[in-house]
């Protein structure tokens, strides 16, 4: 995923991992923006910078539909109420871990 550092006040690595966490739970329509947006970043970031206005509007609309599904409160977190929140090697490790504690 291509994200600026600069995205609005928080580092580009939390707007990637956003980016990575949000999207397989946006509708396809929705999801497809976000790639269309994200290889229009990339392509713009290797182009000269008289473009940065173009690079702007693109980082603005993709920080928006990301923050549009918040992964901790968003319609996406509660369509997965009855997933648990660790995997089944997750919670054997933890199983193991407190048998030798």
């Amino acid at each position: 995923a291509v994200v600026s550092p600069q995205s609005s006040g928080s580092s580009g690595i939390n707007a990637e991992y956003g980016v990575r966490e949000v999207t397989p739970h946006l509708s396809r329509s929705k999801a497809a923006q976000v790639q269309n947006l994200e290889n229009l970043l990339a392509n713009l970031r290797d182009e000269d910078k008289s473009r940065t206005e173009q690079y702007k509007v693109a980082k603005d609309e993709l920080d928006e539909l990301v923050a549009s599904e918040c992964v901790l409160c968003g319609e996406m977190i509660i369509q997965m109420i009855d997933k648990p929140f660790l995997t089944e090697d997750e919670m054997e490790f933890e199983r193991l871990k407190a048998e030798w504690l």
